[in-house]
């Protein structure tokens, strides 16, 4: 076979860069997709499900009414402070 009628060889999809954590520059909070399988710290990789602290973040309204809540978590390792969309 010449090279002519060769068919081009197929490319492989450019693979898409994992998604970085976003910063909210006024709470200093990260926010990161949330993970199937275990929560596990951002910046440290910590997965202890006791040195995780979760808490209620009330800059993150869900619903109006009735009042709920979003959640926020903290690394007790590193003390990072985080959320989850």
């Amino acid at each position: 076979m010449s090279e002519e009628n060769k068919e081009p060889e197929s490319e492989r999809p450019e693979e898409q860069p994992d998604m970085q954590p976003e910063m909210d520059i006024s709470t200093g909070i990260l926010t990161i997709e949330k993970a199937p399988g275990r929560r596990k710290c951002p910046k440290c990789g910590n997965d202890n499900k006791n040195m995780i602290k979760e808490s209620i973040d009330k800059e993150n309204i869900i619903m109006d009414y009735p009042r709920v809540y979003g959640k926020k978590y903290l690394c007790g390792e590193c003390g990072t402070v985080w959320r989850e969309k």
